[in-house]
């Protein structure tokens, strides 16, 4: 098969392997890294609710004692009625076009531009988010 190509075609063969490869690699890992990027901001929040909880959850929140874990994240005490629960929420990041919340319960909430809230979906194993 290959002896009755040209030298052309096969140095175009060749070289649309590795260009194919280098292709799918690059979706792969857009698509990955947007999972894990919400999952990293989800992260995070947890990590400020922990900490909020390890400190007996005082009310209202010590923002300075927080605010090590996270320049990016605030105080968000906004509620959102999701699946037909109430969540109150504690803190936020501003994400895009959204927002990232953690309720007083642990849950992450994704709240975007128009105000509506769903919840995020965290892996157990993996480091990603939907």
């Amino acid at each position: 098969m290959f002896s009755t190509w040209t030298k052309r075609k096969k140095v175009i063969a060749a070289l649309s392997i590795p260009v194919a490869a280098f292709l799918v690699f690059f979706v792969v890992l857009c698509i990955d890294g947007a999972a894990y990027d919400r999952w990293r901001y989800a992260h995070h929040l947890r990590i400020i609710y922990e900490t909020w909880q390890a400190d007996g959850a005082p009310d209202p929140q010590n923002w300075p004692r927080y605010e090590l874990y996270s320049k990016k994240a605030f105080i968000y005490t906004q509620t959102h009625v999701v699946a037909g629960q109430t969540q109150q929420c504690l803190f936020a990041t501003t994400v895009g076009g959204g927002q990232f919340t953690i309720t007083r319960d642990g849950s992450v909430l994704v709240v975007d531009r128009t105000g509506e809230a769903r919840l995020l979906r965290i892996h157990k194993t993996k480091a990603a988010a939907w």
